[in-house]
């Protein structure tokens, strides 16, 4: 299969003007193409290894005629970040990559000056995908250092994998923004399929409180909606089940806001 035998099987998503000139329609249809394009390109490349030099050289020829520069290095796998290399190692995937950020239970001296430059320009601290114990030695060296604004990336994500009672403490200790996202994957790498993150969002709003949790979507993935469709139904979710419109608009508006350092 070539590339356009992949996009040949997006010709259901046929438009009309109503449609065309429908900015968010629009939008939506052409995530929605890009995706059946990415699973197609996906299953042919899991059936023929071999190909994926081919589509490696197109994505270069395509970026090439239209005049824009590919900063991602193709052969370059995940990097991953601290202790979590072992769960990729339980799953057969390679970790030559992964990077440290703490040793012998300090944070390493690169992160130091990282961690200055984010409290210098107060800047947010994303906690990233990191493990549990990691995440609470890099906070406590955060605040050590004066920085203010820290948020624990997706907690909920199973390669992190907080539990209810370990975002409770490091709330309570560190006063962190919890970043509890749409949905996760089931697995590392395309084609594994997300579940919804909601039901547990919802209990940690009431279990936490709202102050301490951003809604986001994480967003971009070929398998989950589009952004815009996926913060609609959050927060559609999150009003239904009695979360008032208020601390909704905290979560969603506000926090993110303050983050940012712009007004609301």
């Amino acid at each position: 299969m070539m590339v356009q035998e992949a996009e040949s099987r997006y010709n259901r998503y046929l438009l009309d003007k109503t449609d065309l000139n429908n900015d968010a329609d629009l939008h939506h249809e052409r995530a929605e193409c890009a995706k059946d394009v990415y699973n197609s390109v996906c299953a042919d490349m899991a059936a023929h290894p071999e190909r994926r030099t081919y589509y490696q050289n197109e994505i270069f020829r395509i970026f090439a005629e239209n005049g824009k520069t590919l900063h991602e290095n193709l052969d370059i796998p995940y990097r991953c970040r601290g202790q979590n290399r072992k769960k990729l190692e339980k799953l057969g995937k390679p970790t030559a990559g992964c990077v440290d950020v703490v040793k012998d239970g300090k944070i390493v001296p690169e992160l130091q000056k990282v961690l200055e430059l984010v409290r210098d320009y107060d800047a947010v601290l994303g906690t990233g995908h990191i493990s549990v114990e990691e995440i609470f030695t890099v906070t406590k060296a955060a605040r050590e250092l004066g920085v203010k604004k820290i948020v624990v990336t997706h907690p909920e994500w199973w390669i992190v994998n907080m539990t209810m009672e370990e975002q409770k403490r490091i709330v309570a200790e560190y006063d962190v923004i919890l970043e509890r996202c749409y949905a996760q994957n089931k697995g590392v790498g395309a084609g594994h399929g997300y579940i919804s993150n909601l039901p547990g969002n919802l209990e940690t709003i009431r279990e936490i409180g709202y102050k301490n949790v951003l809604i986001s979507t994480d967003g971009g993935q070929v398998e989950n909606p589009h952004w815009e469709l996926a913060e609609e139904e959050y927060l559609q979710y999150m009003l239904d089940h009695g979360i008032p419109e208020e601390h909704i608009r905290y979560m969603s508006h506000d926090l993110p806001s303050y983050l940012l350092g712009i007004e609301a």
